[in-house]
């Protein structure tokens, strides 16, 4: 005998038309979707035929349960579950027309995540404007009501964005829910003190009382033609709401405040979230720098902590902090610490972080900035959308752009910048804007785009402008870049430029000019008019200009011994090695030149100091000059980076590629 997947509960009383009308739509959309199911019905004392329609139907898997007289609609519920043999209980009004593939969706939630006990469905009028997607508890202030159930959304379009994410509310209709039975028979099913409304939301009280999430799923539609049972409906609503406020006043937060004067607004103890099912969602690496200021990258990292539930991991590269960040770090558990010892700047210090990143999307994370609820869930719905979507940046308070949101109402105050970026994203739920580039501060990365194009471009040094050029190559190579209105992050902004006294001012220009060489722009183009991005992402993708690698393979080199040792050439460093190292040691020294006397200077220096040919160990001299690309390479060839304070071409690549550096005092 085949198991019952789920048992569909419906209470009735007359309507015989609408119970037709839903059975017939029931067995329709059921017998395609493959689901082991009964139906059951219970009749709280028809009069209208209903009784003898049951009588002559041949419904397959159908019960029909008789009460003399009307029960309401709890008790019926309670009645259908009691005799059901099903793993979960739908609840389903018979005014409801369920639409095709309306039951799977609803069955996978519950399926893949046991901290879900119900599940509600999009409901729609029949004009195709939204009856249900999520109830939401409002302390309505004009209407004296602390906590009124508002079925938000109603009547907006079906096609919004924001009706048609998968989130978790305080609870759903019970006009089509899909209860797990062991969470229903654990609360104890629905209180029939209730008479024919906020029973409902009482069962998801209890439930969320228990631990369990209250999920809505937009992917299972039905028409709801609301409200058919007539005025008996409504006989004892002041009862019902008198009994919701007894039990859940002060248990119980609202979602949202309308005020005396009719404005609506986010409360502290919002619930509205986005649903993310366990396992659904891949691993995000978040690379964040540092570069001193401690107090900005805890409140960056507690926010993380606080607001993220997906799948993630954080790795933070630090640049040479000496303010007891790189101590603070080294304790934290779920923080990856990379440590450079020196400032690699902007681009080639999220290039370190991004060699060692695992995850399927990246997120490149300014250590001022504080993440909201929901800012993950959202970038990754946004990248998702479509697979040539490649980069994903969010609105903020401090960003150049499009991206900016002017005139922030809520100061310094951090606990009212998270309730205004709720508001923001519900507001603003499901808007993406397909944009020229984003800015770096808060930028997320399918791990595709990294494969195509490579990393930052470090030739833009402690920052700006490298953020530009990734996203010019990203869409060269064919992917897109957008704005998730929807994410609101706050960013204090430049606390790393600030703390340093870096000029910014001069270092933007400066790199406006690396930029322009690099792109072909006209030398006097100014920075403030910028530049057409149009004209630059329609060229072919080139991989020697568009693709900047993160790891390098090592310039071969002509028979070197066992260790060697990389300098560009000053007196000081070859008479530094000259005195610890003899022809006896497996050591080579590769001695940057490049110079037409560079064997002369060398010859120079071990003649000062006495040696003869056969006691200088061996040196590798490298005349010519390097082309950049190669620099990295070179650097890759060796296990140690010799500089000094005059000369640190190969410093910057040593740390990166994680070789031994040994700094060679001036008066050596």
């Amino acid at each position: 005998m085949e198991m019952v997947k789920v048992s569909i509960v419906i209470p009735v009383w007359n309507c015989l038309d609408f119970t037709r009308m839903c059975l017939d739509a029931l067995y329709r959309t059921l017998l395609v979707e493959d689901v082991p199911f009964e139906v059951i019905v219970i009749d709280n004392g028809s009069s209208d035929g209903t009784q003898e329609f049951f009588k002559s139907c041949s419904y397959r898997a159908l019960h029909v349960l008789r009460n003399p007289e009307n029960l309401g609609f709890a008790r019926a519920c309670n009645q259908g579950a009691s005799v059901s043999k099903g793993q979960y209980l739908l609840f389903l009004n018979n005014d409801t027309e369920p639409r095709a593939n309306w039951l799977t969706p609803l069955i996978r939630v519950l399926d893949r995540d046991a901290r879900v006990a119900a599940v509600g469905s999009k409901l729609l009028f029949p004009d195709g404007t939204v009856q249900h997607a999520g109830i939401v508890m409002v302390d309505h202030q004009p209407l004296r009501d602390p906590l009124l159930a508002y079925h938000i959304y109603r009547r907006w379009g079906a096609s919004h964005p924001a009706v048609n994410e998968c989130r978790t509310y305080q609870a759903v209709t019970a006009a089509c829910v899909l209860v797990r039975r062991s969470a229903f028979e654990a609360v104890g099913g629905f209180d029939e003190g209730y008479w024919n409304g906020y029973e409902d939301v009482d069962l998801c009280f209890k439930l969320r009382e228990k631990g369990w999430l209250i999920v809505y799923e937009p992917k299972s539609v039905l028409i709801h033609y609301e409200s058919q049972s007539g005025p008996e409906r409504f006989r004892r609503v002041r009862d019902n709401v008198e009994r919701l406020h007894r039990k859940w006043l002060g248990k119980v937060l609202p979602d949202f405040i309308v005020d005396a004067e009719g404005r609506t607004l986010v409360t502290p103890g919002n619930q509205i979230r986005l649903y993310v099912s366990p396992g659904e969602q891949p691993l995000t690496s978040l690379i964040m720098l540092t570069r001193n200021n401690l107090a900005y990258t805890k409140l960056c990292l507690e926010s993380i902590r606080k607001h993220t539930r997906e799948p993630y991991e954080v790795i933070v590269v630090d640049n040479g902090s000496t303010d007891g960040t790189t101590e603070y770090l080294r304790s934290q558990p779920d923080v990856r610490l990379i440590e450079n010892g020196y400032n690699l700047g902007f681009a080639l210090g999220n290039n370190r972080g991004l060699r060692e990143a695992r995850g399927t999307y990246i997120v490149f994370l300014n250590n001022d900035v504080v993440v909201t609820e929901d800012w993950l869930t959202r970038l990754l719905a946004c990248a998702q959308s479509e697979p040539t979507v490649g980069i994903v940046g969010p609105r903020s308070n401090y960003v150049a752009g499009v991206q900016l949101v002017p005139n922030i109402p809520y100061g310094n105050d951090l606990r009212a910048m998270e309730l205004f970026a709720q508001a923001w994203s519900l507001e603003h739920a499901g808007q993406w804007e397909q944009v020229p580039r984003v800015v770096g501060f808060c930028m997320l990365v399918r791990r595709e785009v990294v494969e195509r194009i490579g990393g930052f471009d470090s030739r833009f040094g402690l920052g700006n402008f490298e953020d530009d050029d990734f996203c010019l190559r990203a869409q060269i190579a064919g992917f897109t870049v957008r704005i998730a209105h929807d994410v609101f992050v706050h960013h204090f902004g430049s606390k790393t430029f600030q703390s340093e006294r870096i000029d910014y001012r001069r270092l933007m220009e400066e790199n406006w000019e690396i930029f322009k060489k690099k792109w072909n722009l006209p030398p006097d183009a100014p920075m403030e008019k910028g530049y057409i991005p149009a004209s630059l992402v329609a060229q072919t993708f080139d991989r020697s200009r568009d693709f900047i690698p993160l790891t390098f393979p090592p310039l071969p080199l002509d028979n070197p011994k066992e260790e060697k040792y990389l300098a560009v050439f000053t007196p000081e460093v070859l008479r530094w090695f000259l005195l610890r190292f003899t022809a006896r040691d497996p050591v080579t020294l590769v001695l940057y030149h490049p110079s037409e006397s560079a064997f002369e200077s060398v010859r120079r220096v071990i003649k000062s100091m006495g040696f003869g040919d056969e006691e200088i160990p061996d040196i590798l001299l490298y005349p010519g000059e390097l082309p950049a690309p190669r620099v990295p390479e070179l650097v890759a060839a060796v296990d140690t980076v010799l500089y000094n304070d005059r000369n640190v071409l190969f410093l910057p690549w040593a740390v990166y590629l994680g070789k031994k550096v040994v700094k060679v005092p001036e008066n050596a």
